[in-house]
């Protein structure tokens, strides 16, 4: 279950967090995996494919976004002074605050078409995914 929680954070491009430590990101593979393994777990039909397309866009927006602010930190990590990291987190949180309203503004229709048991899946993810960013601030 903890896989499907880091794929679902890094899938909307909310791991700033995490972020300014890697030191080098996941590849465009292994994100569209994620990509397919989350549309599994929620089952989506073929009636919400068209509805899931928008989702699938707005996750690759947010990975975008948030790799062009990674790549930066990575570049720059062995530089880096008090302001540059500050500024890189606020990039980060910048790109996480337009990648979390992209993705929700695409999930929201998709979210009216899921059956009870998909809203079931749908809003176990969110909620875990909400607990494990609480742990990951308390942490450090």
């Amino acid at each position: 279950m903890r896989s499907i929680l880091q794929a679902v954070l890094f899938l909307a491009g909310l791991v700033p967090a995490l972020a300014l430590a890697q030191t080098e990101l996941p590849s465009p593979r292994h994100f569209e995996g994620r990509i397919a393994y989350m549309k599994t777990l929620l089952d989506i039909k073929p009636e919400q494919q068209a509805l899931w397309a928008k989702v699938e866009d707005a996750m690759r927006q947010g990975n975008t976004a948030a790799r062009a602010v990674m790549e930066k930190s990575i570049a720059e990590r062995d530089k880096m002074d008090a302001l540059r990291r500050l500024e890189l987190r606020a990039e980060m949180a910048d790109a996480h605050s337009a990648g979390v309203k992209r993705f929700a503004e695409a999930f929201r229709p998709l979210y009216a078409a899921l059956s009870d048991d998909q809203k079931k899946l749908a809003d176990d993810l969110v909620a875990r995914q909400g607990q494990r960013r609480m742990g990951m601030m308390r942490r450090g």
